[in-house]
């Protein structure tokens, strides 16, 4: 895939976040590739394209919806997301980054456990890591998204990660998102 040629100066508000946000995901966990599973419209894909100097060599999207793939606005991006379930993740695994954004409150609760175990497979077994935020009861954008299926506390999301063998690892402050785990 090659990169676009970008004007920083004329990116959204968004866009420029997500930016920003994979910088500092590059400088934290240096990975060779990406998986974002829930990549929706392909923002971070899009953000991870235009660093080819950061030496991620393989950018790779996951989405439920097909229309959003169909609406992502990347042509160079759109060839990389493929439609399906985080259930069923058609992928052969060893990324040095996967990630899950907003991704696991949205799942019916009786298939959390197995989501934890299909994005698990992605990870490099040995240079890989897990990154994953999740909107939790409490947190101040709880209630906004009246897609969340699956409602609990903090803690509760905490045990079912460490029971998947997750450990929760402490994150720079600037990150996006201040409940992330990882492998």
């Amino acid at each position: 895939m090659k990169p676009a040629q970008v004007d920083v100066d004329k990116l959204s508000p968004l866009e420029a976040k997500h930016f920003q946000m994979v910088a500092r995901w590059h400088t934290h966990f240096t990975p060779n590739s990406v998986l974002d599973v829930g990549c929706g419209w392909g923002h971070f894909l899009f953000a991870w394209a235009q660093y080819p100097k950061l030496g991620v060599h393989g950018i790779s999207g996951l989405e439920l919806d097909q229309k959003r793939i169909d609406k992502c606005p990347y042509t160079e991006v759109k060839e990389r997301i493929k439609q399906g379930s985080v259930l069923s993740i058609p992928y052969s695994g060893g990324f040095g980054l996967v990630i899950g954004n907003d991704l696991l409150e949205h799942i019916e609760e009786r298939d959390v456990d197995l989501a934890i175990i299909e994005l698990a497979k992605q990870v490099h077994p040995v240079t890989g890591r897990l990154l994953l935020s999740i909107c939790y009861e409490g947190d101040p954008n709880y209630l906004k998204d009246p897609t969340h299926q699956v409602c609990k506390p903090k803690v509760w999301w905490q045990e079912k990660l460490r029971s998947h063998g997750l450990t929760e690892e402490e994150v720079p402050e600037y990150f996006m998102y201040k409940e992330q785990y990882t492998i």
